[in-house]
């Protein structure tokens, strides 16, 4: 009896588990319908049109915290109708109290009953008009009961509840929803591309990536760009991290033959570069002169390496971990897609914003960086810093440093900095805008 009770309290804490986050209604057509009994939702299902006339609805969310606290997260406005105090019309605006997410509240879990409870003072999921009394917004002592189906991978989630009448079921509403995924911690760090075949390709159609593929023996014979880094920092701002050398094509000026070589200017991460994140879009937008992911010849525009105003926009599919990553890049002629390149990626678990060295005891921040490079550690050793060009040419040295390093006599440009703290010696890049 131990080893099922023991099976049945994992199996439950696993599904509890799964709700947590932040979700938002999936922006869809029948993303909420009502209708006479479960699983028929004829009475009334949202259209497509409603995602954009209803957007602030779409993009509340809905959000269960690990410690079984819930929220209503409304943002400037929300979706208002006539019963509520005060609302004469129906339409976007400011949020009416108790439905406005003030009022703290929690969630419980019965993954056996495949239910999820929410307690608070106007606490609700999807339409705070609906409860499992009526459709009144005033559940009984401020409880209401909802089902819910998760998808498998954890990232869809439909939640349903019944109204009832002197005990009797009235009406079943439906409200399907899709996991929000944080943009600042999802596609924030350093990237490479994953060491294996398929990490790029191409092909006529999304999907589709027939007319090349990278091979398992391309990760040895093009190291050189498997080991570059795509770095999306905190900040907004975005760096191509090359090292010595990266990969080569002939239509760069100064190249006659495809192979590894010193980066060739814009395409060297020298230029200052951000980046902006469309989550519900799933596209991430960089701005920079030579800033890319992947591969540097492909832009919106064709396989030229000149992209239009130094914009390219790249789709993205995140995994679940966080730990890989799926760009895509679509080039057009004329308005019309030509073909998509995908680029396959794997995140660095040691990120180029900010280093770490000799176990954590030095960190050097930041990277790109302008002026000066800073550093703090944990042991009272000096740090002994020399900094040389991409030739090995040593360009800069200190002894002793404390807590920063002038840098303003190099040129913009990629660095390799030695760090000597005792007997512990490191060798990071460091790239100067």
């Amino acid at each position: 009896m131990k080893k099922i009770t023991l099976l049945l309290l994992f199996v439950s804490t696993s599904l509890f588990a799964q709700l947590e986050g932040s979700w938002s209604f999936t922006a869809d057509a029948g993303a909420m319908g009502v209708g006479p009994a479960p699983g028929d939702y004829s009475w009334w299902s949202n259209s497509s049109e409603d995602v954009t006339t209803r957007a602030c609805l779409f993009d509340d969310e809905y959000v269960f915290n690990a410690d079984g606290s819930f929220a209503n997260v409304l943002g400037a406005d929300t979706w208002l109708e006539t019963w509520q105090t005060g609302v004469t019309e129906e339409g976007c605006g400011a949020a009416v109290a108790p439905h406005n997410g003030s009022n703290a509240a929690t969630y419980t879990v019965d993954a056996a009953a495949g239910t999820v409870t929410i307690v608070g003072s106007g606490a609700y999921l999807g339409l705070n008009k609906v409860t499992n009394q009526a459709e009144d917004g005033a559940p009984t002592n401020d409880t209401t009961v909802y089902g819910y189906v998760i998808s498998e991978d954890g990232n869809s989630v439909d939640f349903t509840i019944q109204g009832f009448n002197a005990g009797v079921p009235t009406a079943e509403w439906i409200f399907r929803m899709t996991k929000n995924i944080p943009v600042t911690s999802s596609l924030e760090g350093s990237w490479s591309f994953t060491a294996d075949a398929g990490a790029m390709g191409v092909g006529p159609a999304p999907g589709d990536y027939s007319w090349w593929s990278n091979s398992s023996e391309d990760v040895t014979t093009r190291a050189c760009l498997f080991d570059d880094e795509y770095v999306f920092n905190a900040d907004g701002s975005f760096a191509n991290v090359l090292g010595a050398d990266t990969w080569l094509e002939t239509w760069q000026t100064g190249v006659t033959e495809e192979g590894c070589g010193a980066a060739v200017a814009p395409h060297n991460g020298s230029n200052a570069a951000t980046y902006t994140v469309d989550a519900a879009a799933g596209t991430v937008t960089i701005v920079g002169s030579g800033a890319y992911l992947g591969l540097n010849k492909v832009t919106n525009q064709a396989e030229d390496g000149a992209p239009t105003n130094d914009t390219t926009v790249y789709g993205y599919v995140i995994s679940e971990d966080g730990n890989s990553v799926d760009f895509t890049i679509q080039g057009f002629n004329a308005g019309v897609p030509t073909a998509e390149w995908i680029f396959r990626m794997t995140k660095n678990s040691d990120t180029a914003s900010v280093e770490d060295f000799a176990t954590n005891s030095v960190i050097m921040y930041p990277n790109p960086a302008r002026g000066v490079v800073n550093f703090t550690s944990t042991s009272n050793a000096d740090l002994d810093v020399a900094v040389y060009d991409l030739l090995g040419k040593e360009v800069l040295r200190a002894n002793a440093v404390q807590s920063q390093l002038n840098i303003s006599s190099l040129n913009p440009g990629m660095y390799f900095v030695n760090m000597t703290q005792g007997t512990t010696v490191s060798t990071k890049k460091l790239l100067v805008k």
